[in-house]
């Protein structure tokens, strides 16, 4: 994946991350979907961050959205951050991995 979409001067190694499986299907998911080559970079980028600052995930995990929040909470590059966020739930929803969880007021049963 890194040297189709990455030039060869980066120097990251997307490969050898541990979020390399998750990587690879994301990218897989925004090639099918038809997403720019710019925009499969922002997002992976994103993503990778996301989860090496978070440890490994099994590739089968299931997220709800207030752990999407949680995982995407950043205070730089705001909009890189959000853009990958949404892209990340529908690629969830797209292989059934998108929890959807109830919400829970304080005043609710």
């Amino acid at each position: 994946m890194r040297t189709v979409i990455f030039p060869h001067c980066y120097s990251t190694h997307y490969s050898a991350s541990s979020a390399a499986p998750w990587l690879s299907a994301f990218d897989e998911w925004h090639d099918g979907k038809g997403y720019c080559l710019t925009v499969r970079r922002a997002h992976i980028n994103v993503l990778r961050r996301v989860f090496e600052t978070f440890g490994p995930l099994a590739i089968d995990t299931s997220f709800c959205s207030s752990d999407l929040v949680e995982l995407f909470k950043t205070r730089v590059r705001l909009k890189q951050f959000s853009a990958a966020r949404v892209t990340f739930e529908r690629f969830l929803k797209d292989r059934g991995q998108w929890a959807s969880a109830r919400l829970r007021y304080r005043h609710s049963d």
